[in-house]
Parts: C-alpha cells; sequence; structure tokens
C-alpha cells in the first residue's frame, strides 16, 4: 500500500500520467471549482489512498483556460481524458502498473547472440525422479508464504496506525482552529459573496491580501498561516485532509511547512478591522449601494 501510495505522489489527477523530473506540481484543491465545471470532478472528496492530490502543468493551464473562456461568457471543452482512478489491488493494479510502463523508458537491450546459440545447441534434459532437494525447495516455499503473509499483515497495521494518528490530528486542528479563527461574517447556511462583488479597498490595502489561498474568495473565519497567507479554517482544514504527505501551506509558489498548532494563529487585529471595512455591492441589477462586510457597532 505504500507503494501505491508513494505511485499517486508521481501521477497526475487528471490524465493519469507520470511527472516529469523537476516538474512543478500544482494542488488540486487550488482549482477545484475549475476541475468540476471542466471535468465534472470534485477533488474536495478524494480519498488519498485512491487519488492523486496534484495535477501536472499541461491539465492546470487547460482549467486555467476554462476559467478565462467562462468569465468572458464563452463555452471551452477539453479533449483530455480523466484517468480512472482505483482502489488498490494487491495483484494486477491498474495505477501501480502505469505508473511502472510509465517509468520504462529508452530502447530495448540488445539480445546475446552468443548466449542464444548456445541455448540452441543445448542438449534437452531428461526428466528426474523426486530427490529430498524437492522436498526441501517446497518447505522454503511454505516458508516464504508464512513471511509475506506477515509482511502483509505488518504493513496493514501500520496504515490502520497511520491512519489513526492523521485523525487525532486533523481533531487537535479542528480543535485549534476553531478557538483561533476569526468571526463568522455570513450567516449559517449562506455562502460569501463572490470576490468580483467586493469594492477593492483603498491604498495600500489589496482585495487580494483577504482572499484565501485556497477557495480564492475573501476569507470566512480566517486563520493566518506561518507564511502570513490567509486560509479559512474550514478550507485549511479540508486541505489537510487530503494532504497525503508532510503538512504544508497550500499556496502554490509556496512551500512552508506547518509544523504544528503554533504555525495556525489568529489574524491579526488590524488586519481583522481591515477585513470588517471591507464593502460589498449589491448583486440587483442596476443598483449601486454597497453595504459594510460587517455592520459596524451602534
Amino acid at each position: 500500500m505504500d507503494h501505491h501510495i508513494e505511485c499517486l505522489s508521481e501521477l497526475c489527477r487528471i490524465c493519469g500520467k507520470k511527472f516529469k523530473r523537476n516538474a512543478r506540481q500544482i494542488p488540486c484543491i487550488g482549482l477545484q471549482y475549475e476541475l468540476k465545471g471542466l471535468f465534472g470532478i470534485d477533488v474536495s472528496k478524494d480519498s488519498f489512498q485512491v487519488h492523486p492530490r496534484a495535477i501536472c502543468i499541461k491539465c492546470c493551464l487547460t482549467a486555467r483556460h476554462f476559467k478565462e473562456r467562462t468569465a468572458a461568457g464563452k463555452d471551452y471543452h477539453s479533449t483530455t481524458t480523466v484517468f480512472s482512478w482505483r482502489v488498490h489491488e494487491d495483484k494486477g493494479c491498474r495505477v501501480c502498473t502505469s505508473h511502472q510502463q510509465q517509468q520504462k523508458g529508452g530502447r530495448p537491450p540488445k539480445k546475446n547472440a552468443t548466449s542464444t546459440k548456445s541455448q540452441l545447441v543445448d542438449p534437452p534434459v531428461s526428466p528426474s525422479l523426486p530427490t529430498d532437494d524437492d522436498d526441501d525447495n517446497e518447505n522454503d516455499d511454505v516458508d516464504n508464504d508464512k513471511v509475506e503473509e506477515q509482511r502483509h499483515d505488518h504493513q496493514q497495521q501500520q496504515q490502520l496506525q497511520l491512519q489513526q494518528e492523521q485523525q487525532q490530528q486533523q481533531e487537535q486542528y479542528k480543535i485549534h482552529i476553531n478557538e483561533v479563527s476569526s468571526e463568522n461574517f455570513v450567516p449559517q447556511g449562506e455562502s460569501m459573496p463572490p470576490i468580483s462583488s467586493f469594492i477593492r479597498p483603498l491604498a495600500p490595502l489589496k482585495l487580494d491580501f483577504f482572499q484565501c489561498v485556497v477557495c480564492q474568495n475573501i476569507v470566512n473565519k480566517a486563520v493566518e498561516l506561518i507564511c502570513q497567507h490567509l486560509v479559512c479554517g474550514q478550507c485549511f482544514l479540508d486541505y489537510m485532509m487530503q494532504c497525503t504527505s508532510k503538512l504544508q501551506c497550500p499556496f502554490g509558489n509556496c512551500a512552508q511547512a506547518i509544523q504544528g498548532l503554533h504555525d495556525v494563529r489568529p489574524i491579526s487585529q488590524i488586519a481583522l478591522a481591515n477585513l470588517q471595512s471591507l464593502r460589498v455591492k449589491c448583486n440587483t441589477p442596476g443598483c449601486r449601494t454597497t453595504v459594510q462586510l460587517v455592520d459596524p457597532p451602534g
């Protein structure tokens, strides 16, 4: 199973092709809306034991083209075929086989003419009667089967222990984020208005500063990572559940490792005040009314 997860880390979530050496890998969670609209897949429901967590540059550009075309009101269709991911099987795993086939390259080895010729002229071996050596070989096969079974059981125990540790870590982060995250700006059951509805703040503030690095919208119940990137509390929990390797900042160009709860902290009071003062346009056509994201006290 460990080998299967290692294979998933080297394959693209969309096309299933192996990443080239030193090629950039783009996290799926940052393009979940584009991937759902273009390919009809919901990466937020992916399992780290079945699906890769990144896509290649080519599929990323395809998703970006889809976003730009749809924003301009134009249709866009991709010719890329989405790879069908399945649960790992001990024999004949489709994912492991595909990874192995893509790993092989170059010319096939040349046949040794001398050894081939010698094989042709060797006389056939006559069948022999069973000996004590054959019994020893059968006992060795039985011992090997027992060793293989024990190794398989040990791997399953390690995998179960790893899952329990990950679940425990997720619960700790969930409790911590609920304690340190900022207030909820939208009523229960509603979603944050799209970023296009917000009015650009006065300089030197930028609207991008308040944009979640995962959902690409204005942060809600936000937390600040050690690298000073803002992210929605729920978005960070969803990203952490899909993370199969070491936990790090979900921003594409940032590789800052998240080593513990102390690396996830509340946003500063100045940033919170500026966030609360953002103004939102009314979504009714022809209406120019703007309202503040959070009503001032009194």
